[in-house]
């Protein structure tokens, strides 16, 4: 969390919406890629 940041702080810790949507986004990109990974090694 950030302290002293302006505006209103979100329970999740986030300052912003714009925030917490990035860290979402960052979150879902990197469960896709570990997926992808996950069957490829089971491929081969």
């Amino acid at each position: 969390m950030i302290i002293g940041s302006p505006g209103t702080v979100r329970k999740d810790g986030f300052a912003t919406e714009e925030e917490a949507i990035a860290a979402g986004e960052a979150l879902r990109v990197n469960k896709e890629k570990t997926v992808i990974a996950t069957h490829f090694t089971w491929r081969f």
